[in-house]
This record gives C-alpha cells, structure tokens and sequence, in this order.
C-alpha cells in the first residue's frame, strides 16, 4: 500500500527529535518542554515542498511570548483577540497524606509528574485569577482536593477489607495540583523563506567551493572545468561494445587496432535549487569532451581501483581500455570530436 523512504532527510529530523524530545529509555530530552522539533519538522517540510513542488509563498505560526503575568492582563483587558494561547506550567503531586502534615513527601508516600513540570496550552486568554483557587505566590496558584480509592500501591496505600463484611475499604487520596504562569503567546504569520527563489530555474550554476585557498580557481571567473569542479563534479564515461559479426565472424572481421566500438562521453552534475548537499536534488548533464590527455592520465591512475565496482569492471578491462585510447593524439581526439 505504501512505503517509507529512511533516507538522511528522515534520519536528521529524528535525532534531533530525540535529542529535543528524549529517548525511549533515557527519560526527557534537552529540549523537551519546548516545539523546537515541532518548528524545525514544519520548516523542514516547507522548504522540501519549495524544491519539489510550487513557489508559492507558504507561512508557519511565529511565537512571540510576554511572561509578565501584569503585561498579560493590560494587553488581555485592551485587546484580547491578539492572544492565540496561554501557557502554564503545572506540577501534580499525589500522596496518601494531605499537605503539612507530618509525612507530607515522605519517601513512598507520594508520585509526581516526573522531573519536569507539565506545560500547558490554553488556546487564547485564559486567567487564573478566575478559576477561584488560592494564589501562593507571584504567579502561582495552588488547588487542593482528594478523593477515594480501594488500592493504589504507588504511594503506599494497600488494600483493607472491612472486617464484619469483607467488602474493601475506601482510602483518601490527596492531590496537590500547582499553576505556574507561563506567559501568552501574541506571534503571527510569517512567510518562510524559499531556498529555490531563482529567477531562471533552467540555469546550471557551477558547484560553490567553500575553500578557496587551494588556488583552484579564479573566484571573479571561475571556470566550471577546471580544478576541483572538474575533479569531483565532472566524469568520464566509456563504453564499448565487441562489433565481430554473429555470422562468418573471421570472414567480416573489424579492420580497427581495437577490436571494438567505443564511445566516450564528459558528463558534469550540478544543483540548481539549493546550494548545500543535502537537498539531493542533483541533476547531471552532457558537456563536450574536454582534457582527452587528463582523462586518460586519471584512468591509468584508477586501474587499481576496479575492484571497488564488485566485479562490475574489471581491472584488465580498464587497462585495455586505457592503452588504446592512450595511442590517439589529443589534438586528432578534438578533431574527431567535432565530426
């Protein structure tokens, strides 16, 4: 019905989940309280839609928060539709005995929500001075209540039966639940940038080199051919194809000093949507064969290292190859070149 590709652009987004989020088994990650990975998913997203599909102009909600509960309610009394949500932070405690009392977070007497408070989102103005619960400090509210269990071994409470009925006997449990103000969220829309925003998307623009130093190339004109644009971005493919007829093959044999057809073909692979690797929208393209003496230097160079196409290309064929095209003259090859 479907698939899914593993590839590094899914790879990237979840390990920076992780890290954000936390592992399975490592508990809460550095980040974890926040939409970091959330953010950094959708304008991944956003951008990969650039590449591969329309430019038209795409937006993502962009979070401005105040955390000063007073400039909160100002901005609430004057105009509350510029607020989308309010955030709080909440730590739970639940214990078998009631706050202040003498074993209030004794150890096995209680649970909480784990390391972290728990972040709360309330779509819009939502002030806690309206809930009627007592305000302990600035700006935390505090609501106390219990209620009844049978059992409930994490904070120590076990199962009693009456003793004249045997029915099980409902224990009190107390809950302390804490509300610290997070602040309000009044952001907007804002357009993410396009990374493919080229006039003309049929241009070739030549791979960017970060190191100049080597000396590769002139920076004000920098030619596509040369150094290490050639060396990495630029190949040369050869084929070959045995032309010894099906039938009477000695008879009709080839007259050529090789005993073949070959073709030669200088291809170069170039982006034209992004300047980094990792979009991978790489594209390759046919050229005019050019430095016929160099190619042939790099594939006597190479012979060693046929082995590496598991058997694809042999090391002996390579040097065949190479030996006869090192007999024709560089400059005879261009005049070929242009027949």
């Amino acid at each position: 019905m479907g698939y899914t590709v593993y590839g590094p652009y899914t790879w990237m987004l979840r390990r920076i989940s992780g890290y954000a989020q936390g592992w399975w088994s490592q508990g809460p990650g550095e980040l974890a309280d926040t939409f970091f990975h959330e953010y950094q998913r959708k304008i991944a997203d956003i951008k990969l839609g650039y590449m591969w599909g329309s430019q038209n102009p795409r937006f993502i909600h962009y979070p401005q928060w105040i955390a000063d509960y007073n400039r909160a309610r100002q901005l609430a009394a004057t105009n509350e539709t510029l607020i989308n949500r309010t955030m709080f932070y909440l730590v739970e405690v639940r214990s078998r005995y009631p706050k202040n009392a003498p074993g209030w977070l004794s150890p096995g007497s209680y649970v909480t929500n784990g390391k972290l408070p728990i972040a709360m989102w309330v779509k819009g103005w939502e002030d806690p001075e309206k809930w009627k619960i007592p305000r302990i400090a600035e700006w935390i509210w505090e609501d106390q209540y219990n209620y009844e269990t049978t059992e409930d071994v994490d904070i120590g409470i076990r199962m009693q039966r009456d003793p004249k009925t045997g029915q099980p006997l409902w224990q009190p449990v107390y809950m302390v639940a804490t509300y610290v103000f997070g602040g309000i969220d009044v952001g907007g829309q804002i357009e993410v940038t396009n990374p493919a925003n080229y006039s003309d998307r049929s241009e070739l623009p030549a791979p960017v080199l970060l190191d100049t130093s080597v000396g590769d190339y002139d920076v004000s004109q920098p030619d596509h051919d040369l150094g290490v644009r050639r060396e990495v971005f630029t190949y040369l493919g050869v084929a070959k194809k045995h032309n010894t007829p099906l039938v009477w093959g000695g008879r009709f044999g080839s007259g050529s000093p090789y005993p073949g057809i070959v073709a030669l073909a200088q291809a170069e692979i170039f982006n034209t949507t992004s300047w980094d690797l990792w979009t991978q929208d790489w594209k390759a393209q046919l050229v005019p064969m050019t430095g016929y003496d160099q190619w042939v230097a790099r594939m006597a160079a190479g012979i060693a290292d046929a082995p590496a196409t598991g058997g694809m290309v042999s090391a002996a064929a390579v040097a065949e190859i190479q030996e006869y095209l090192s007999r024709f003259d560089p400059e005879l090859v261009g005049e070929m070149n242009q027949h």
